[in-house]
């Protein structure tokens, strides 16, 4: 993610390296003599453009098609509810718990576009180490604590997911906002933002945060669609995420 084995990409003889967008061109400069195509993505590139054109190039175009047919029934039922939304709440984006409580995610991070996705409003507009006055100045009416630790498979998942839910309730700076009094505390992976699952993560905390909106919808059902019909490494099932 941060630094590449050029020696080890080659040896694997790939026919295709993906690469993060902020890096594609230095890994081209290196690959492209040796003739490994290289393509990136990132949080605000166009996802559907990039599975199609994968699907093209790798001769799976009714996969790609599928998968975008997908995405798009996800975000007409996302949109369908926050057309019913008249006013959006603040949020409080935690971009990594388990380093930080204080480091927030900004555009150039995918757990933000997850939450503004969401109808939601960000307290601040990037990636940086915040003051905890800041954040009271903020009051977010909603906390989204992103943690990269979850296995949705331990038996052990409610219960790490809650205690997040619960430091932050005891925390002496965010237990005076919006979103502990409320009880508006989301819990999600930051695995889940990046990619397909980010749409669906997003109808999730919208369905939490508006609960009258999405009345009946069942994100956990399209995110378990997703693994049995595309994503086939992963199980089905298990607490993806939690809130309260």
């Amino acid at each position: 993610m941060w630094s590449w084995n050029y020696e080890e990409m080659v040896d694997l003889k790939p026919d295709l390296v993906i690469e993060w967008s902020y890096g594609v061109q230095t890994v081209r400069s290196k690959l492209a003599p040796l003739g490994i195509p290289v393509i990136g993505y990132g949080p605000q590139d166009n996802l559907t453009s990039l599975i199609y054109f994968l699907g093209l190039i790798t001769n799976h175009t009714n996969g790609a098609l599928r998968l975008i047919n997908f995405i798009n029934d996800v975000h007409q039922v996302l949109i369908g509810g926050l057309s019913h939304v008249s006013s959006r709440y603040r949020a409080y984006v935690i971009f990594d718990y388990e380093y930080s409580l204080w480091f927030t995610s900004g555009p150039s991070g995918d757990p933000y576009w997850a939450v503004v996705n969401a109808g939601l409003q960000p307290c601040f507009n990037k990636s940086m180490q915040v003051e905890p006055g800041a954040v009271l100045q903020c009051d977010p009416d909603v906390i989204v604590a992103v943690t990269w630790n979850l296995n949705p498979r331990s038996p052990n998942a409610t219960a790490y997911c809650e205690a997040i839910i619960n430091s932050i309730r005891s925390n002496p700076v965010l237990n005076a906002t919006n979103a502990v009094r409320y009880g508006r505390i989301i819990v999600i992976p930051g695995y889940l933002t990046e990619g397909p699952p980010q749409v669906v993560v997003s109808l999730y905390i919208a369905s939490q945060v508006y609960p009258s909106a999405f009345r009946g919808v069942n994100a956990t059902q399209y995110l378990d669609q997703y693994f049995e019909d595309f994503l086939r490494t992963a199980e089905p099932g298990g607490v993806w995420w939690c809130s309260g």
